[in-house]
């Protein structure tokens, strides 16, 4: 399976732009933890506890998702390799910056745009959470732009062949998938025009076994990036995604419970981990 060798990347680099914005995501993760049972305002749980003033959801996510994606490109073809040679290889570099953009033009830009927003209803998402999030992902968008060009030492072509890339790259896969099949199941219980009754039980898929197979999908992604690519900004990614989502999938099952009652609770859904959480 290759014999290479990885020291995670990204606790110290010696590039003191790097390290401070890394610096930073780490003071997020922290931010997250002490934060997480707390259920952040948009969609079914909007209110107005970060303040009043909301955005149509296609705006909010839009707007939250955007810097991932307009960070990493610029960051990404303005990096260049270290002198000493010991970058990540021109073929990781590549292979890792294409699955990042084809992650965030999914969801930083498709997803926002496919969102069916109930009629009449125009705005459930509390700009503070596009702001905040705007944050993390302007953060992930540079230091993995950095890592996948320049400082990602361990990344040589060797690396592919690694149990834990591979591993990691099949991981990540099923996540993504089982999060864009969530999604694509949510968005069809509207019609295309929002008509219609604003909530409804999804089915299929992976909801046959848990209340947020969309947050599952998406923790498993970030979860198979970090054991794939084995660096620092991308394990405090992971850390982030599940202080937020694996609280907030609870807040969706109790939610559900109560507007649902009886006939939600013969489903016998897990909220997160299927038969076990």
């Amino acid at each position: 399976m290759g014999t290479a060798t990885s020291k995670l990347g990204g606790w110290y680099t010696g590039d003191p732009v790097f390290d401070t914005v890394q610096a930073l995501q780490i003071a997020l993760v922290g931010s997250t933890v002490l934060g997480a049972g707390t259920v952040a305002p948009y969609g079914k749980h909007a209110n107005d506890s970060l303040g009043s003033l909301h955005l149509n959801p296609k705006l909010g996510w839009w707007l939250m998702e955007l810097p991932a994606t307009a960070c990493f490109i610029p960051t990404y073809l303005l990096s260049r390799p270290p002198a000493n040679g010991k970058g990540p290889s021109s073929k990781v570099s590549g292979i890792l910056a294409a699955l990042f953009l084809f992650h965030y033009s999914y969801r930083g830009w498709y997803f926002p745009l496919s969102l069916r927003v109930a009629k009449g209803s125009t705005t459930s998402f509390n700009i503070a959470v596009s702001l905040i999030g705007a944050l993390f992902t302007g953060l992930h968008g540079f230091l993995h732009a950095r890592m996948y060009k320049s400082l990602g030492a361990h990344l040589t072509d060797d690396w592919l062949r690694d149990k834990r890339f591979l591993l990691g790259l099949a991981i990540y896969q099923l996540g993504f998938w089982t999060m864009v099949h969530s999604d694509y199941t949510v968005r069809n219980l509207r019609s295309t025009d929002g008509s219609g009754p604003r909530y409804k039980i999804p089915t299929g898929g992976a909801f046959r076994f848990v209340t947020s197979p969309q947050y599952l999908g998406e923790i498993s992604a970030f979860g198979g990036m970090a054991m794939m690519t084995q660096t620092v900004p991308s394990a405090a990614v992971f850390a982030i995604t599940c202080f937020n989502l694996i609280p907030r999938s609870f807040h969706n099952h109790a939610w559900y419970l109560k507007k649902f009652g009886d006939e939600y609770q013969k489903l016998g859904r897990k909220r997160i981990i299927p038969f076990v959480l």
